[in-house]
This record gives C-alpha cells, sequence and structure tokens, in this order.
C-alpha cells in the first residue's frame, strides 16, 4: 500500500483516494445515505483516508453527506475540497447557476465554522 506525505504538512494519505461528487447528487440520480456511509466506511477499512470533493457538488451536499458518513472517523481522513466556483439556486431542485467567484470574500465565506460542521 503506497502512502504520500503531503508537502509541507504533516497529513499521510494514501495514494488512491475515494471521489466524492457523487455523493452531492447532482447529475448522479438518487443517492442513498446509507449507501453512501457504508461507502465511506469500507474506504478507510480498506486504507483509503483522501476523499476529494468540492463545495458546489451537489451545491454542498456532497460535503455535508461525506461529513456525515465520516462521523467519529473523520480524524482519520484528508479531505481536499475545492472551491471557485459558487452559485444561485434555480426555483426547484437540481442544478442551479454557477459561476466563477474565487474572490477573498467567498473564501472567507467558505472558512466559516459553519461550513465545516455540516450535519
Amino acid at each position: 500500500m503506497e502512502y504520500i506525505r503531503l508537502t509541507n504538512t504533516d497529513l499521510v494519505s494514501r495514494a488512491s483516494r475515494l471521489a466524492a461528487k457523487p455523493l452531492g447528487g447532482t447529475d448522479w440520480g438518487r443517492v442513498d445515505a446509507d449507501e453512501i456511509a457504508g461507502a465511506v466506511r469500507t474506504a478507510i477499512d480498506l486504507g483509503i483516508n483522501l476523499f476529494d470533493t468540492a463545495d458546489v457538488y451537489g451545491l454542498g451536499r456532497s460535503e455535508e453527506r461525506l461529513a456525515k458518513a465520516l462521523g467519529e472517523r473523520r480524524k482519520e481522513a484528508v479531505i481536499a475540497s475545492k472551491f471557485g466556483i459558487d452559485w444561485v439556486a434555480g426555483p426547484g431542485p437540481g442544478r442551479a447557476r454557477t459561476f466563477r467567484d474565487a474572490s477573498a470574500r467567498r473564501v472567507r465565506e467558505l472558512s466559516k465554522p459553519a461550513c465545516a460542521a455540516s450535519n
């Protein structure tokens, strides 16, 4: 099993990762929370501790579902969450109008503790 140390950090990750975009549900159809939790637990059990997500996946649902699925095992995980896209939700479920926004304001908004403390 190959592990890598993330440059300039104490974080160590397995070279493999679990891509969390499907956890958001958008473009992937219905997502079963129990299946998500099971897949995340299985990944951790197999030594896969790097989870790749983004705030825009499912308009935040991917990060929320990943946090919930990790639960008490959160300290075993390395989460790489990308940013730079913001959105305006449409009138119904599903897609939203997205646009680039990597402004300092947006970074601060995403850094608020409420963003990290998902249900």
